[in-house]
């Protein structure tokens, strides 16, 4: 008998696996899609569903190829040749026309550029260790079973562990400056900044004010993703018990108003910080585009400001194909053109229908501007890129899964300060 069995298996083995798969990836895929249809984007549901849709068209592929000759067979018996020369022919044509039709447009062989050889970075490292990039992670960071629904958003505290988030900030600034106490480290930032500045080696001055550039381009109070709560959280406390920076000396936010979920938790700690909810406009010290179109003006918390940080969430965009640090500039420049849209002609995909209609090497980018200017790259004393939840586009709910754990969930990534 098992025998038997051994020789049947080997004979069709891979008809049995493939079937065996099939079943288990539709049902594993149905069972976690019903209940949070967002899963679809998640890695592990993308592979399952080739399978699983591979196998339903097995299943319906072989059901009407055997009923189209089935009726073909019948029709031969009673001599009804015609008929069933017609009926085999549709069966012949929905096998040919299932096995060959496919209106995906393949894009993954697109040349964007020539080969490059690996570890040669282009212009001059900056920073305190030039070139020096700090990444976190920690998993325990965030709850993987958060459903990203009403009463269990991504941005309540049960779903992100502040204490976790407070470490991990912690760890990276040690880590970038090469310090052994926080109070270190930032000495060692502000040092590092003033000097490459002209302004002496000298560390954080009483008064000078601090403007910390977030994303809250998502609005606020659903699942749409934006700088987490205990992020802000984390720098607050680092820069107002750690660094000894005044709170009436800080200012947070974005162009937009900034979410409660923000808010409410900062401000209960740390109330004289200053919250932006509108910025009014500078009118001196204007952002001149280099391409001459156009005349911006800054925000004056900017202009006021002696230091920026730049933290930004990592997430994809369909105008320019990632979002992060140059890119959070548009929200410094809404409050002035009214939206990002009048700047969007410098992105690669400027219509956002998925083509790089400017895509071409040597095109203009504003975000090079945003990086020179005084008032925003110039001021920059550090990038964090908060990928603790990211996404797949700008305001979209962010991905957690088994995946996005081992990649890039709960991590922060530190860029050192650049200047120009």
């Amino acid at each position: 008998m098992m025998t038997k069995i051994l020789r049947y298996f080997s004979r069709y083995w891979f008809k049995i696996t493939f079937i065996a798969m099939g079943i288990g990836s539709l049902i594993w895929f149905l069972f976690r899609v019903i209940p949070k249809p967002s899963r679809v984007l998640y890695p592990c549901m993308r592979a399952a569903a080739p399978l699983a849709s591979s196998f339903i068209a097995y299943i319906l592929g072989l059901s009407v190829f055997t009923l189209v000759f089935r009726f073909a067979r019948e029709r031969f018996r009673k001599s009804k040749y015609l008929i069933a020369a017609m009926f085999a022919l549709i069966g012949m044509l929905i096998g040919v026309w299932t096995i060959t039709h496919n209106t995906n447009i393949v894009m993954a062989n697109v040349k964007l550029q020539g080969p490059q050889t690996g570890n040669e970075p282009i212009g001059e490292a900056k920073g305190i260790f030039p070139g020096r990039v700090v990444w976190e992670y920690n998993p325990d960071a965030t709850n993987k079973n958060m459903t990203n629904t009403a009463g269990d958003y991504w941005f309540d505290d049960k779903n992100t562990d502040q204490s976790v988030v407070n470490q991990m900030l912690s760890d990276g600034l040690k880590l970038i400056a090469n310090a052994t106490t926080d109070p270190a480290a930032w000495d060692s930032i502000f040092h590092y900044y003033n000097r490459a500045h002209g302004r002496g080696d000298v560390g954080y001055t009483a008064g000078e004010k601090i403007a910390i550039k977030v994303n809250y381009n998502a609005g606020g109070g659903g699942p749409g993703i934006n700088t987490s709560p205990q992020i802000n959280y984390a720098l607050l406390d680092q820069l107002i018990n750690k660094a000894g920076v005044a709170q009436a000396n800080i200012g947070i936010g974005d162009h937009t108003s900034t979410p409660d979920e923000n808010y409410n938790k900062c401000h209960a700690a740390f109330p004289n910080v200053n919250y932006w909810n509108s910025l009014a406009l500078a009118t001196t010290e204007p952002l001149k585009t280099s391409d001459g179109q156009l005349t911006i003006h800054l925000p004056q918390v900017y202009i006021d400001a002696t230091y920026m940080i730049n933290m930004p969430v990592l997430k994809k965009h369909h105008r320019a194909g990632i979002s992060l640090c140059s890119k959070n500039h548009n929200g410094s420049v809404c409050p002035d053109l009214g939206s990002a849209f009048p700047v969007h002609y410098s992105l690669p995909c400027p219509d956002a229908d998925g083509q790089a209609s400017n895509g071409a090497y040597g095109s203009y980018r504003i975000f090079v501007d945003f990086m020179g200017c005084s008032n925003l790259g110039g001021k920059t004393i550090l990038y964090a890129i908060d990928g603790i939840w990211s996404s797949v586009n700008y305001a979209h709910p962010p991905i957690n899964g088994a995946w996005l754990h081992l990649i890039m969930t709960t991590q922060i990534q530190f860029l050192c300060p650049r200047i120009r």
